[in-house]
């Protein structure tokens, strides 16, 4: 028995290995190939290949369209797409078993709502070829499983998970409403301008966040973090309207968020007015110059005065930072264009 413990071993480790090993993930844009699997619905399916998706709906649908390294929304002025939205639909599909069958009978087809008139029509295209076609139709009884049928043949298959929100979005767009995607550790310093009035702040590693201008305030100001934190995660309600421009209120704006980055790259945004009758305040990426929808609670501190974002340090007390403490190392590439 003893000596059969290390062939046991290494069988269960293989099944594990197996498990784990799934997906091959290709860069940035998600998915690739499945791993040899007898049960993929789509056992050929190379997403990385994959460069348009049509989707249609009794609402309508979307077009999506890979442009060099991104996505974009064809449907949607060509805005681009949501990338974590595009490459959860990719893996979703990839992921697809051919392993338990609902039904092989074609007259079932509307009960499990895969029928051309009620599901989620969805194509994946390299090309001029569709790689898959495929119809997504009602949630498993458990609420956490999905039918759907490939196009190929009548057989209705039950996929695990809720899945039909991945696939139609609903009332949400597929653009993406992330308006920077930043990872603080690469960021050297953030400067709030409001009107004329600056706070700047500089990364020190793990020692934290400290405010180097104004000169004589305390080295770490009470909102630093949330201020960082917040820009890594600012996202918009949507895209404003074409003519929105006007009364934007970023001409001048109501202040400017510039973020250094290591290497010496920065980002800018201007914030702008309140729209008229409530629903967010208008945001200006400078890189592109797009303007934003923003929940007006996520930019409030941007428009702080200094006096509630910072505070004098005691005199003689240590805690200010001395004149020059910003030309530091730490500080490098904190300027520079986008």
């Amino acid at each position: 028995m003893m000596n059969r413990s290390p062939a046991i071993l290494a069988a269960v480790f293989l099944v594990l290995v197996g498990g784990i090993v799934l997906f091959v993930v290709s860069g940035k844009g998600g998915p690739a190939k499945r791993a040899a699997d007898a049960d993929a619905l789509y056992p050929d399916l190379d997403t990385s290949r994959v460069d348009r998706i049509e989707i249609r709906t009794r609402r309508g649908g979307a077009d999506l369209f890979r442009d060099g390294p991104i996505w974009r929304a064809a449907s949607e002025d060509s805005f681009p797409a949501d990338p974590d939205a595009v490459g959860k639909l990719l893996e979703t599909a990839l992921g697809f078993e051919a392993s338990e069958i609902a039904s092989r009978n074609a007259s079932k087809h509307e009960i499990f709502a895969v029928d051309s008139a009620s599901a989620i029509e969805v194509r994946l295209l390299s090309g001029a070829e569709t790689d898959a076609r495929f119809f997504v139709g009602k949630s498993g009884s458990d609420f956490q499983s999905t039918y759907v049928r490939d196009a190929r043949g009548p057989d209705v298959y039950r996929q695990v998970g809720a899945l039909k929100s991945v696939f139609d979005r609903g009332s949400r767009t597929w653009k993406d409403k992330a308006i920077f995607r930043l990872d603080e550790a690469e960021m050297v310093s953030v400067e709030l301008d409001r009107k004329g009035e600056i706070i700047r702040y500089e990364s020190r590693g793990e020692g934290g966040w400290v405010v180097v201008k104004p000169e004589g305030h305390r080295g770490v100001g009470a909102l630093a973090p949330a201020i960082v934190m917040g820009l890594t995660k600012l996202g918009a309600i949507d895209y404003a309207p074409a003519g929105d421009d006007s009364v934007a209120g970023v001409d001048p704006p109501e202040a400017t968020v510039r973020i250094g980055l290591r290497g010496g790259d920065e980002k800018a945004l201007l914030i702008g007015a309140e729209k008229a009758g409530g629903g967010g305040r208008y945001v200006k990426r400078t890189s592109d110059g797009v303007l934003f929808l923003v929940p007006s609670s996520r930019v409030v501190n941007y428009l702080r005065p200094a006096s509630e974002l910072i505070e004098p340090a005691p005199p003689d007390s240590g805690l200010a930072i001395p004149p020059g403490a910003g030309e530091g190392p730490s500080a490098e590439g904190s300027s520079g264009g986008e």
